[in-house]
């Protein structure tokens, strides 16, 4: 017997969906699509705003993985991670670092940085403000970014002692991180 597989359309949002069957699907390109709480979301495809600043960020983090291809191991754009048994993401950037110790296959390896990149809409700040800063937090990510050219501003989410610790940073200012020693991105423009 022949099984078909899954194609998965706007008209599945809300559809429960086990992770074995979303890994499996195929999706109709025009969406993009993460699974919550065993359920399909479906979210437009990201606007040429959002885009332009996902670019820059993802710019310079791949010249900086480049350059020190003994620290960082992947950049990548619309990365897959496992959350829990009911819920995967796809985080605009994800940046895995180097470690000696044994990590997990993807998808269930944990990023060590996230970067997301706000889109317009109550349902989009909501997810990247809270749902994802609750998941983020709880996998042990280790730096959470919020780019936010609505409002004009990064939100860094810092893990400490399990949790993340915010601060924020406007347009005139530059992204660093501890995590990526030397790296600077000017945010003028951008947000």
């Amino acid at each position: 017997m022949i099984q078909t597989q899954l194609l998965l359309t706007q008209s599945d949002a809300g559809m429960e969906l086990s992770r074995e069957e979303f890994l499996e699907a195929e999706f109709d390109l025009q969406w993009r699509y993460e699974r919550t709480q065993g359920r399909l979301v479906v979210m437009p495809r990201p606007e040429f705003g959002h885009d332009v600043a996902a670019m820059s960020f993802r710019n310079h983090l791949g010249a900086y993985m480049l350059a020190h291809a003994d620290s960082v191991e992947f950049v990548f754009q619309e990365s897959h991670t496992v959350v829990d048994d009911d819920t995967d993401r796809i985080s605009d950037i994800a940046v895995y670092l180097k470690s000696n110790e044994e990590v997990a296959e993807f998808p269930f390896r944990v990023p060590d940085l996230v970067f997301e990149v706000v889109s317009a809409g109550w349902a989009s700040m909501k997810r990247d403000y809270e749902e994802k800063r609750d998941e983020y937090e709880r996998l042990g990510v280790r730096e959470y970014v919020i780019v936010d050219r609505f409002d004009h501003r990064l939100t860094v989410l810092t893990l400490k002692d399990g949790h993340f610790v915010e601060s924020w940073l406007g347009p005139k200012e530059a992204y660093t991180s501890p995590l990526l020693p030397g790296l600077s991105i000017p945010l003028a423009g951008v947000i």
